[in-house]
């Protein structure tokens, strides 16, 4: 003889455990990765505000404290994006789109960057085939793509190199292009790039360390949103990172 107990409820329990704990730790290694390089930022520029507040005319003063509570801002809204209370099966699975303005949007970025000049010795520069590019874009997702590769390119360009931002609209999709003057990807670490906590991670030109989650989460965002990434490097000529990103309802708008 024996007893039959329906054990499924119990296993789905587990299962469902396991992807909230998934979920928890994808969240964890992201939150600690985005976090890092604009906290580093906002702890440069207060330095810098503290060695020169009595030499550095009022203005420029302004512009520092702006740049301090945009950036805090971006962040505050990423933690507020991240943490909503709801079971995903991978961080990259959740998409929430919203009509925007993808010329907008990676101006906003960039102004911080531009600000941040004098103290990340790095020149920055943003343009766009069109005043106004219109998407439905996971916006939190997009400037996450945007900051990693922005903040890569600092990492790897030499001081007083230039970092460049393109978009530019083609038929159906947005074509985002990150480009640089550095030290470029050496052939035996391009094919590891997009790993997770890859091999091919360096420390950076200023010795800052890095984890190798950057160009995962770059390309785990990107095709979540139905895109694609890919490169072109050269060592010691400059890296060429491309996102291309599908324009969905408003490929037909405003060109």
């Amino acid at each position: 003889t024996g007893v039959m107990e329906d054990d499924s409820f119990r296993k789905s329990s587990f299962l469902n455990m396991e992807k909230v704990n998934g979920w928890k730790d994808s969240i964890l290694e992201i939150l600690a990765h985005d976090l890092r390089g604009p906290i580093s930022t906002v702890a440069m520029l207060t330095s810098a505000i503290d060695q020169k507040v009595e030499g550095v005319e009022k203005q420029q003063i302004l512009n520092w404290t702006k740049t301090i509570r945009e950036i805090s801002e971006r962040n505050i809204q990423l933690i507020h994006s991240l943490l909503r209370k709801e079971s995903l099966d991978t961080i990259a699975a959740q998409v929430t789109k919203e009509r925007i303005d993808l010329v907008w949007e990676i101006a906003e970025v960039m102004k911080i960057y531009i600000n941040a000049e004098q103290v990340t010795a790095r020149h920055f520069e943003f343009t766009h085939s069109q005043d106004r590019i219109y998407a439905q874009i996971d916006s939190m997702k997009f400037l996450q793509i945007i900051n990693n590769l922005v903040s890569n390119a600092i990492k790897f360009t030499n001081v007083n190199g230039l970092i460049r931002v393109h978009i530019e609209k083609l038929e159906k999709s947005a074509l985002i292009t990150v480009s640089d003057n550095g030290i470029g990807i050496p052939k035996n670490l391009q094919p590891l790039i997009f790993h997770k906590y890859t091999e091919a991670a360096r420390k950076g030109q200023d010795g800052q360390e890095t984890v190798g989650l950057g160009m995962w989460i770059v390309k785990s965002f990107t095709e979540a949103q139905g895109g694609r990434v890919w490169f072109e490097s050269e060592e010691d000529m400059g890296t060429k990172i491309y996102v291309e990103l599908p324009l969905g309802e408003f490929e037909e708008m405003e060109s």
